[in-house]
């Protein structure tokens, strides 16, 4: 392992991630597989590689232990097939978004919820304030009526945290979801759908 992230900005659909940096080689679709410390104690999962000859060479990511176990062992997490940037208000600020935040699709995987909802990915990588993003995809902008800057859904994921201790149906537990994109300079909205 070579450094350790917490990426409040960056997300997997409804999950804010963390994220080992390793030098390890990690191969295009091995993800999935342990990373182990010197002790024998699983503590990530590899997750993906930015490459540019198209093999092992170049910057894994790890999935942390801890990100590992929210999505497992808390559950009832909807996987919506979204890989996002959540927009700090300067970035916002640069992209023209109408809100002080919002989340930028980077990517959107085939066959996904997301995918069903008409959501689209970026395709222009670029590096703002040293921060690496893709570029070209929809901005989401609410979900439900709910604004989604950083800050508001790190409050959100308190407030399902607690419904959850308190097995109350909340927010995620939806199977419909509104969502406003700025797309092309255009705000639109479109439906996401959860078969369960």
């Amino acid at each position: 392992m070579s450094g350790r992230k917490e990426q409040k900005a960056r997300t997997s659909g409804f999950t804010l991630n963390e994220f080992f940096q390793t030098d390890a080689s990690i191969n295009q679709g091995n993800s999935g597989g342990p990373m182990f410390n010197l002790q024998g104690e699983i503590i990530g999962v590899s997750n993906y590689i930015i490459t540019e000859s198209g093999g092992f060479q170049g910057i894994g990511f790890v999935a942390t232990s801890n990100l590992a176990k929210k999505i497992v062992i808390e559950g009832n997490r909807r996987w919506t097939g979204i890989s996002g940037y959540f927009l700090d208000p300067m970035s916002a600020w640069i992209l023209n978004v109408p809100l002080k935040g919002g989340m930028l699709v980077e990517s959107v995987v085939k066959f996904s919820p997301a995918y069903y909802a008409g959501l689209k990915g970026g395709f222009e990588k670029v590096t703002i304030d040293g921060q690496d993003m893709v570029l070209g995809g929809d901005i989401i902008l609410s979900v439900n009526g709910f604004p989604l800057t950083r800050k508001a859904f790190e409050r959100l994921n308190e407030a399902v945290t607690k419904q959850r201790e308190n097995n109350d149906k909340g927010f995620f537990n939806q199977k419909i979801f509104k969502i406003k994109v700025l797309r092309g300079g255009k705000i639109e909205e479109l439906t996401l759908e959860f078969d369960k």
